[in-house]
């Protein structure tokens, strides 16, 4: 399941096929069954809980989608009133100390892409580089704070945020640059 977040009240589910098969949402007549779909939802909210820290017990309003055969969208709107604090004030997000991103990229022409876009930053922190079942991984470490929101907009634009973790990448990935991975990569390819 792919959770990306679309505005502050607004997430959007990618569910393949195959994984509504193998929650059983699909065998025969079962499809039916309100107490499975309200499963699904469930563990829907805990995700956004956890992941962006949005309150799941207000109204929310469920649209569904079917984009191909292979995969349906859910996208899930919580209440914009329950978002707010004071009605006259609106929910300002607290800043947590980041320490590191970690994106996922389809391919290593978007990391030689990101590299060079990024290559007149000075600071540039330590920079890994990862591959894991078809897909790069790249990890953002110790940046100034200043620069966490050009690298969440970079890392955004040429991939996306990854769910993985670190240790997952180096138990089950292969390494490919460790530490100064921009640099390297901006030093071995050219744009032209």
């Amino acid at each position: 399941m792919k959770v990306e977040r679309l505005s502050a009240n607004k997430v959007k589910f990618s569910i393949t096929i195959d994984e509504l098969e193998d929650k059983g949402l699909l065998d025969n007549d079962q499809w039916r069954e309100s107490l499975i779909w309200h499963d699904l939802f469930e563990e829907m909210l805990e995700e956004i809980q956890v992941l962006y820290g949005l309150d799941s017990t207000s109204a929310v309003t469920v649209e569904i989608h079917s984009l191909n055969s292979n995969e349906m969208t859910l996208i899930v709107t919580l209440d914009i009133e329950d978002l707010y604090e004071d009605e006259n004030e609106p929910f300002i997000e607290e800043e947590s100390p980041i320490h590191q991103y970690l994106f996922v990229f389809d391919s290593i022409e978007e990391i030689i892409s990101i590299s060079h876009r990024m290559k007149h930053i000075e600071d540039q922190g330590i920079t890994s580089l990862y591959y894991k079942e078809g897909q790069y991984y790249l990890m953002f470490h110790n940046w100034d704070p200043k620069l966490h929101p050009i690298v969440g907009a970079l890392g955004c634009e040429y991939g996306r945020i990854s769910c993985e973790t670190v240790y997952v990448l180096e138990e089950y990935g292969k390494v490919i640059l460790k530490n100064d991975a921009l640099k390297k990569i901006t030093s071995f390819f050219s744009i032209l």
